[in-house]
């Protein structure tokens, strides 16, 4: 599910050398800032403009001291 739309070309490719794309995370293209959940198991890495797409890192929440 693409969560911000980007002006990239998505595709899903064969699994890369990390594995395929993982449930429930969420990944972010470093050219055009497209952002896109993983809401379906599979076998296949998502890429964007010819490049697959990194995980984004987690926010860290703010303690609550």
């Amino acid at each position: 599910m693409v969560t911000k739309a980007g002006a990239g070309d998505l595709t899903c490719e064969d699994v890369g050398l990390d594995g395929p794309n993982q449930l429930g995370k969420r990944y972010q293209c470093a050219t055009c800032e497209a952002t896109l959940l993983c809401t379906k198991a599979g076998t296949g890495v998502v890429w964007c403009d010819g490049a697959p797409m990194p995980l984004l890192a987690a926010k860290t929440l703010p303690s609550s001291d």
